[in-house]
């Protein structure tokens, strides 16, 4: 089946994807699972989208034991993109400590990503800023260490800006993914 544009990006085929996913219970997994349908997808491309999208039991792996089994699933299966939700359920280490943070993400990471040939996309909360008129470069909003921001390849944020509106802005990068700049 032709395989959907969302907010410019094609991809060259649909993606196998494995989630790592630390915070959300069965029935918050549940409702994303049952979420595709709001999308327009045919019964068929939901059935490539359920073959295609596996979620890891893996919520109390952290450290090592994280970069293990990510290592076998990623072995077991031709994985196209990683998810991992959020990052300091499965860093397991000081997110603030600049060698740790190195450490996991150059050197148990990336050489993952390199062999299995596979994207990864790491999701973190931002800091919590200490005043209304601090302001902070997009890009370095997460909370510790910034090598979070200086290792990722690109960086897109989702800022509430009030109920059911939301500002999602790509601040590593952004100039170069051609998007529109608003949507409706």
């Amino acid at each position: 089946f032709p395989v959907t544009i969302v907010m410019g990006i094609r991809p060259a085929k649909p993606l196998k994807i494995l989630i790592f996913n630390g915070e959300n219970d069965d029935d918050d997994t549940q409702d994303f699972c049952e979420g595709i349908s709001q999308f327009g997808f045919t019964e068929q491309q939901q059935g490539v989208v359920k073959s295609n999208v596996h979620y890891a039991e893996a919520r109390s792996l952290s450290g090592d034991g994280f970069v293990a089994e990510l290592k076998r699933l990623l072995a077991q299966g031709r994985y196209d993109l990683v998810i991992v939700d959020p990052a300091f359920s499965f860093f397991g280490g000081a997110a603030a400590d600049q060698a740790e943070v190195t450490g996991f993400l150059r050197n148990k990471i990336n050489p993952l990503l390199d062999k299995f040939r596979c994207g990864i996309i790491i999701v973190a909360h931002t800091a919590k800023p200490k005043t209304d008129s601090q302001t902070t470069d997009a890009a370095y909003m997460v909370f510790g260490s910034v090598e979070w921001a200086n290792w990722a390849r690109a960086i897109l944020n989702l800022e509430r800006i009030s109920d059911g509106v939301f500002k999602l802005r790509a601040s590593k990068r952004g100039g170069r993914l051609n998007w529109y700049r608003d949507w409706e």
